[in-house]
């Protein structure tokens, strides 16, 4: 009778442990190496700053600019392709630096946000607002 449980009990744990042999061989290889600072760089910068180079020789007058001066597209994509990642975040900030009514326009919306706010507080309290 011991014999029978003893037998039970292997074979138990040989399913287990076949179960969780297939769980393992059914994981996917994964590979670990060293990761250099321009591929985090570029990784953590570089689409974005790409989209923001982009939107600003999408518009017209700075495209036309660019085309006054003598650049066609070509020459002007063969430059930021040359750039490197350091060079595109560079331009990338100092566009964004030249974005005109960027902080006051957030700053509106903000002041908005606000009021809406305050109005939705004190109409929950049952209070009024009189301007006269």
């Amino acid at each position: 009778m011991t014999n029978l449980i003893r037998i039970g009990e292997n074979r138990a744990i040989a399913v287990a442990l076949i179960i969780s042999f297939s769980f393992l061989a059914a994981t996917p290889r994964v590979e670990a190496s060293l990761v250099t600072t321009d591929v985090i760089y570029q990784a953590e910068y570089g689409s974005g700053d790409m989209a923001a180079v982009g939107r600003v020789l999408e518009n017209k007058v700075v495209s036309q600019r660019l085309a006054d001066l003598g650049y066609t597209k070509t020459q002007i994509n063969e430059r930021l392709a040359r750039l490197t990642v350091e060079e595109r975040h560079q331009l990338a900030t100092q566009i964004e630096a030249l974005t005109p009514g960027g902080e006051v326009l957030g700053a509106i919306v903000t002041i908005l946000i606000i009021a809406i706010l305050v109005v939705v507080l004190l109409k929950l309290v049952d209070k009024k607002i009189i301007i006269r």
